[in-house]
């Protein structure tokens, strides 16, 4: 409503990360410090140029610390009184047969802000921009609002905001006919495997 008042807007700056961190600290229950997570993760991206930063490069240490006071007060109230949220699930939870330490807790909780924030803006921000440039599938889904969870589906699947994923190579093996040695670094490239025609049909 705001956006639509004013008039114009950064549709990213404005809604789709606001949105992303809002639903992430409604998950962690968090939610009346929403902006205490946001402005942190705002301030990450910045410093590590949303994540394409030099690789090797180290982590803004002195900017990632600045929130695990907030999470450690959080992973302490769970531990005292655990409730129905994804922070008690982890704290509750066990990895073979062990509970994670609090460490442990933190740093999987960060790393799902850093992570489930910009993906979650960026997936937004590709539906809308797709919806702004086509006007036809604008009209098709306002007298098809049936048809909007496919559109949902299809917008991630043609333009995921994250197209693949390093790893390294445990052992040797063999991949559609190229040998890969173990300790290759390998992308598992999922935005090119949703549209194979190999695999799909009419991708």
């Amino acid at each position: 409503d705001a956006m639509v008042d004013t008039g114009t807007a950064d549709f990213a700056r404005d809604y789709a990360y606001l949105y992303s961190t809002r639903m992430l600290c409604k998950f962690l229950n968090v939610t009346d410090d929403w902006r205490i997570y946001n402005d942190w993760s705002s301030e990450m991206e910045r410093l590590t140029a949303a994540g394409t930063a030099t690789p090797g490069s180290a982590l803004p240490y002195d900017h990632l610390v600045r929130i695990v006071p907030y999470i450690q007060q959080l992973v302490s109230e769970r531990r005292a009184e655990p409730g129905d949220d994804i922070v008690s699930g982890i704290i509750t939870g066990d990895v073979n047969g062990e509970r994670l330490g609090d460490q442990q807790v933190i740093g999987l909780i960060i790393a799902l802000i850093l992570a489930g924030r910009s993906t979650t803006a960026s997936g937004i921000g590709n539906l809308v921009l797709r919806l702004a440039e086509d006007k036809g599938l604008q009209q098709f889904l306002r007298e098809n609002p049936n048809r909007i969870p496919d559109a949902v589906e299809e917008s991630l699947r043609l333009e995921s905001p994250q197209q693949e994923m390093p790893r390294l190579a445990t052992r040797d093996v063999e991949v559609a006919g190229v040998q890969i040695k173990a300790g290759d670094s390998v992308f598992l490239n999922w935005g090119s495997a949703n549209v194979d025609p190999a695999k799909w049909d009419d991708p």
